[in-house]
């Protein structure tokens, strides 16, 4: 492990969030390397981090942090070299009420069984104010905690300031060989107890999902046998999809074609989008979206924004959402919800 390095890192985050600075750190799953970047001027780059929103508008832009400083040079720059920086951006979310989610979610249950939609994924917003001044810190303590997932904090003016520990890879390329996976459904990680039928429906909707995208694009695959993957406190259902000697094109069609996944918006996938946007009281902007570094040979390594907050130098707005089927219970996707809440809200 790279102590010396992974403090660094710790350093400039805090330096960062103090200067407002654009930046972005990360620790890959089964990592122990924490990696770090920091953008001061503009810069043509094709080396750093991507934040792409949940559905592109005018209130969430994609955006890019380019791989400008490491942690150990951001650490030298002079403070009047971000005197200019601008603030962070304001949290604006409300918490979602209970009531409001319990009858959005009887709602979307009520279209299911009409037949309108396979899944719709409903998410909700805690917001709270908070006095935290060492983020470093909070982003150590999430690597040591989660080791098998991807742990991140970024902040630029367009997209604000963001934190959060996913479990879910979106897609990843390497050497023309791409990867991803197919994760939904939700108990407690210490629970013995069976999937149930509606979690096992829900989990194959996305498998099903990426498979077909696949054969839509003429990809040959391989996937996995379906297996149990814990993420903090709670584990979910996963099948691993992989495929060999693609191109560039088909890799960038295949980014298009599974954003987003019925893993953050349902089935059918456009109509879910619509759906989650025209009814969720609040906005996801980048919550649901894609986030991750890119590297100098083109490869990537991409993840969905999951299991995350925005936040500003006073408030957070914490998100948290599941994937509801026909066979879904209001009550319990909400108790779902306060369950993965828990990963950060452990902190606040």
């Amino acid at each position: 492990m790279n102590e010396t390095n992974n403090k660094e890192v710790l350093q400039a985050i805090n330096r960062a969030i103090k200067h407002k600075a654009r930046f972005f750190a990360y620790r890959l799953p089964g990592s122990e390397r924490y990696e770090f970047g920091a953008q001061l001027i503009e810069q043509q780059s094709h080396v750093g981090f991507v934040v792409f929103p949940f559905e592109v508008c005018a209130e969430a832009q994609a955006a890019f942090i380019a791989m400008q400083y490491d942690a150990k040079a951001f650490l030298k720059v002079p403070a009047t070299t971000m005197d200019n920086c601008e603030a962070l951006r304001p949290v604006e979310n409300c918490s979602t009420k209970h009531d409001d989610y319990i009858q959005l979610a009887h709602r979307a249950i009520d279209e299911m069984k009409q037949g309108k939609f396979s899944k719709l994924v409903l998410s909700r917003t805690i917001v709270n104010g908070h006095a935290i001044n060492d983020w470093g810190d909070i982003f150590h303590s999430l690597c040591e905690k989660n080791k098998q997932a991807f742990v991140f904090i970024y902040n630029t003016a367009e997209t604000g300031a963001w934190l959060g520990v996913t479990p879910e890879q979106f897609l990843s390329a390497h050497n023309q060989s791409i990867s991803c996976m197919a994760l939904a459904a939700t108990k407690p990680s210490n629970s013995n107890r069976a999937w149930t039928p509606k979690e096992i429906e829900e989990q194959a909707f996305v498998a099903d999902f990426i498979a077909q995208k696949m054969q839509d694009l003429g990809i040959k695959y391989t996937k996995s046998e379906t297996t149990d993957r814990i993420a903090g406190n709670v584990k979910h259902i996963c099948n691993f999809f992989t495929a060999d000697n693609l191109t560039m094109s088909q890799i960038e069609k295949m980014k298009k074609a599974f954003h987003p996944t019925p893993a953050i918006s349902g089935l059918p996938q456009r109509d879910a989008v619509k759906f989650v946007m025209k009814n969720e009281k609040h906005r996801r902007l980048y919550y649901g979206g894609y986030i991750g570094p890119v590297y100098a040979n083109g490869d990537f390594d991409f993840f969905v924004n999951l299991r995350s907050m925005m936040f500003d130098s006073s408030r957070y707005c914490i998100y948290s959402g599941g994937g509801l089927t026909a066979l879904s219970n209001a009550d319990d996707e909400w108790n779902e919800t306060e369950m993965k809440s828990q990963l950060l809200r452990e902190y606040m």
